[in-house]
């Protein structure tokens, strides 16, 4: 019944988040925010134009490099299972905010803000789903050489365990 609104307040959020950067973000210039480099310009700063934004894929996978300092990076997507154990098909939308605090400290908050399923039996449960807050160091990063990084996530309950969206507990990896 709340899952309506819950769509459309998360469809809202990110329309207005996306339209607040620029198409073209990756290529801006270190120093100025507001004025753009042609995609294929090359240039002494081009690393540091790389770096100003690293995907990744929520719940798949982390990287070990990190965005650069200071630039707040919003991932949307969609996360699609079927044939568990425990429900016949299930569908997230995980939404990650990942900041970079210092050229090798990262802070991340995760929240899966649609979780539908279906079970066994066919019946579909929605709501939200579990947040996840966490952060990443970067031990060692060398040019030439692969990035190693530490990191730290605990997952908060705030799936119901009544609906079976999530476990009740807090849980560490």
């Amino acid at each position: 019944k709340k899952t309506p609104v819950a769509i459309i307040t998360c469809a809202f959020a990110f329309t207005i988040f996306s339209q607040t950067v620029p198409a073209n973000a990756q290529h801006l210039a270190p120093g100025r925010l507001d004025q753009s480099s042609p995609p294929l310009a090359v240039s002494a700063n081009r690393q540091q134009k790389d770096d100003f934004i690293v995907p990744s894929r929520p719940t798949v996978s982390e990287p070990a490099n990190i965005q650069r300092v200071g630039v707040l990076q919003l991932e949307f997507g969609l996360d699609a299972e079927f044939d568990a154990k425990e429900f016949r098909n299930q569908q997230t939308t995980p939404l990650e905010l990942r900041f970079a605090a210092l050229s090798r400290l990262l802070f991340s908050f995760q929240l899966e803000t649609v979780k539908s399923q279906v079970d066994r039996t066919g019946g579909r449960t929605t709501g939200v789903g579990d947040a996840i807050v966490g952060l990443q160091v970067v031990a060692f990063k060398k040019a030439g050489y692969p990035t190693f990084a530490f990191a730290y996530h605990s997952k908060l309950p705030t799936a119901s365990k009544e609906k079976n969206l999530g476990s009740g507990r807090v849980d560490h990896k």
